[in-house]
């Protein structure tokens, strides 16, 4: 009788241990599946992520690498790929008229000049006659010419970012690098910085036109 027990409870054991194990098999092939699912899923909207963005759909971009962006927070490729759209959706400024602009060589007349550039938004002036003071006179730039030159290059910096007819993204990365030795970017202008290059990088990669901005928007 004592063996017929003993044979009955290990006999117990055997099944419930084999059905424990096959729930436990059953979970981990679930898990598989679900993660494979969930891989596909990401690879799908990072491929639609990139086709609508060369398509010139910012929006529609935007949207399918958020998606990725969910589930692999982790994932800079696609935090670059939104950074990018959110990028060329920025709406473009018109662009500023330019007037001709006098010509001198006295320090104090270059002084006058730039606060009357600056005075009237004329950043290419206010640019161009502190490369002036600078050149003729070293060491000369107060801070509030420090100032007015940091402001102009930010300001025309973000203009030609947003020209999108112009081309001219590699002049204002270029514009935002030399405010940047005056004095660090602040975090949007370091965003806006580095948005133009992953777009500049991202498109010239696909093959895409920097015209496509204009589309996009």
């Amino acid at each position: 009788m004592g063996a017929l027990l003993l044979f009955v409870l290990l006999m117990a054991g055997m099944i419930a241990g084999a059905g424990f194990m096959g729930a436990r098999a059953g979970q981990a092939e679930q898990r598989v599946r679900s993660e494979a699912t969930v891989r596909a899923y990401v690879v799908e909207q990072y491929e639609k992520c990139i086709e609508t963005l060369r398509a010139g759909n910012a929006v529609l971009a935007e949207a399918h690498c958020s998606e990725v962006v969910k589930l692999q927070p982790d994932n800079l490729a696609a935090i670059n790929l939104v950074a990018t759209a959110r990028f060329v959706q920025t709406p473009t400024p018109a662009p500023p008229t330019t007037t001709p602009r006098p010509v001198a060589t006295d320090k104090n007349k270059l002084l006058g000049l730039i606060q009357q550039a600056l005075a009237s938004e004329d950043w290419d002036g206010v640019i161009a006659y502190t490369d002036q003071l600078n050149s003729e006179y070293p060491g000369e730039q107060t801070e509030d010419v420090q100032d007015a030159r940091y402001l102009a290059l930010t300001t025309r910096g973000l203009a030609r970012l947003r020209d999108a007819e112009g081309g001219q993204i590699e002049g204002g990365i270029y514009d935002l690098d030399q405010a940047a030795t005056i004095r660090p970017l602040s975090n949007a202008l370091e965003g806006e910085r580095r948005a133009a290059i992953n777009y500049q990088t991202a498109f010239s990669y696909f093959g895409a036109d920097w015209g496509d901005h204009d589309q996009a928007a």
